[in-house]
């Protein structure tokens, strides 16, 4: 998507990342600087365009998607009221949707309260706990926590998408949709792709991201230790990270409820995206794992 865009607000969400803890903590410094340094530089950008072009800015969609990464929320109600504090009253607002038990959430509230002092009478930075405030959840169409969105001055929260932008990502979600809708999870019971699309769309755009990163921080070499080699250590890392044993009742009660996949499913639909994952494993047409190129989608 390269072109610019005209409004006077956006929504963005991305993705979490691992909700595992551990797996929070083992990333700490990477995920420590993109929600302290990245983030907040981001924000700063954006609300500086906002607050010099009162009536709209103009913002390249590469420097927002690259910045903020993964699932993108479409448009919600343009007129959005909060008791009269969110969006605050004339002036631009800056909204994280969080939630309990959200680590990323919680490595933001440093640099939210920054950038709260720093535009102190010009922008407004709030923070909304949807675990308080579940309604809000449907209401605002949040799809995965955090996700932030930016009010203008006169309570007006708009797409930031073109419309060709947008029919262009929805039809890759579609196709990821497809993908789990066609799982079945247990007898007459299928996946729903529709309500896990967002968490499924940030799981794409973090495995893109981490075997980027991985590529980076090795200069691309795949050496083999203990009998795997570097790219086959990475897909089983991701894979040992939703490792569990639940039983059918709460998969059922999981699948009608939860936003997020399986966690089977994270790794067999997902990982099935990506010729990375085929070439490491040297998985060919005709095994179980293979998916047609022509029946894959690349988001991120």
């Amino acid at each position: 998507m390269d072109c610019s865009l005209e409004t006077s607000a956006f929504a963005v969400s991305y993705s979490e990342g691992r909700e595992n803890p551990n797996a929070v903590r083992r990333n700490r410094p990477s995920l420590v600087r993109y929600h302290r340094k990245v983030l907040p530089q981001n924000v700063r950008q954006v609300l500086n365009s906002i607050i010099i072009k009162r009536n709209g800015f103009v913002m390249n969609t590469r420097l927002l998607l690259g910045a903020l990464a993964t699932a993108a929320v479409l448009a919600s109600p343009a007129h959005a009221k909060l008791d009269g504090k969110v969006p605050e009253p004339g002036m631009v607002t800056f909204v994280t949707f969080s939630a309990d038990g959200c680590q990323p959430c919680r490595l933001m509230e440093p640099a939210l309260r920054k950038l709260d002092q720093e535009y102190e009478g010009r922008a407004a930075i709030r923070e909304i706990n949807t675990s308080e405030y579940p309604e809000l959840v449907p209401y605002f169409r949040i799809a995965a926590v955090p996700t932030q969105i930016l009010f203008d001055k006169d309570g007006n929260m708009i797409s930031w998408w073109t419309k060709e932008d947008a029919d262009k990502f929805n039809a890759k979600a579609a196709i990821l949709i497809k993908q789990f809708d066609e799982v079945e999870i247990l007898p007459g019971l299928m996946a729903n792709g529709k309500l896990t699309v967002g968490e499924n769309i940030g799981d794409h755009g973090g495995i893109s991201i981490a075997y980027s990163a991985l590529k980076n921080a090795t200069n691309g070499e795949n050496t083999v230790m203990d009998g795997f080699t570097t790219d086959q250590r990475f897909f089983l890392a991701y894979a040992a990270v939703w490792a569990q044993n639940i039983r059918d009742a709460e998969k059922a009660r999981l699948t009608k409820l939860d936003v997020h996949s399986l966690a089977v499913n994270r790794v067999n639909v997902s990982l099935r995206n990506f010729q990375q994952f085929f070439d490491a494993f040297g998985i060919k047409e005709g095994d179980k794992m293979y998916r047609p190129e022509s029946e894959r989608v690349h988001i991120w």
